[in-house]
């Protein structure tokens, strides 16, 4: 039985590989299919000159992709009551995998959470129980700054594609959370981080 572990890790990492994975705009791809075309964990900052948990519960309760999720609307509105005070600094990340297919770049991220049912609403509701959804903003928004700085013609409504939360214990079949929030709710997000004043 010692010896059917390993076979069985490289039996799962093969299905979660070669899994048809579909997009919000309706790209297929596999994850095998991006060796060599991806960045992986992409170290990213974002500077903060003063961030509270209710301004950041403000610009979330505002956004409407959030308040379409059961229960998005409560969850932004608890945000509020978080207990760290005014953060000013940077805040600090690495993004799993970025990639781009049709001219448009996204956002991925493994998840590899035990749940009873992978189906949409379950996600819906890990994704806010584990507040992988404000990571899933701020992952986006990290990519909203690399590309508006590397992209000459830059524009999000273009080359934005979205996010990807692949629960892998879900594969095949079920496990992918996507999501593409409007460029105007990411700009609202994007204002909350600003450069910190270095002056005395």
């Amino acid at each position: 039985a010692g010896y059917e572990q390993p076979e069985q890790w490289q039996l799962a990492l093969q299905v979660i590989l070669n899994t048809q994975i579909g997009l919000a705009s309706g790209i297929l791809f596999r994850l095998e299919e991006l060796r060599g075309h991806c960045i992986t964990e992409m170290q990213f900052h974002l500077p903060v000159s003063s961030l509270s948990p209710s301004a950041l519960s403000q610009v979330l309760v505002e956004d409407p992709g959030i308040l379409r999720i059961s229960g998005g609307t409560e969850w932004a509105a608890s945000l509020a009551g978080w207990s760290f005070t005014e953060f000013t600094g940077f805040l600090q990340g690495f993004i799993d995998l970025i990639f781009e297919r049709g001219g448009r770049w996204y956002v991925a991220d493994y998840k590899s959470n035990r749940l009873q049912r992978y189906h949409p609403a379950a996600l819906n509701r890990v994704m806010l129980d584990a507040h992988y959804l404000l990571q899933a903003r701020l992952y986006l928004l990290a990519l909203h700054r690399h590309l508006r700085s590397t992209l000459a013609d830059y524009d999000p409504d273009r080359h934005l594609g979205g996010v990807a939360y692949l629960f892998v214990r879900g594969f095949p079949g079920q496990g992918v959370w996507l999501d593409r929030p409007h460029s105007e709710d990411l700009d609202r997000l994007d204002a909350l981080f600003h450069r910190p004043d270095l002056c005395s």
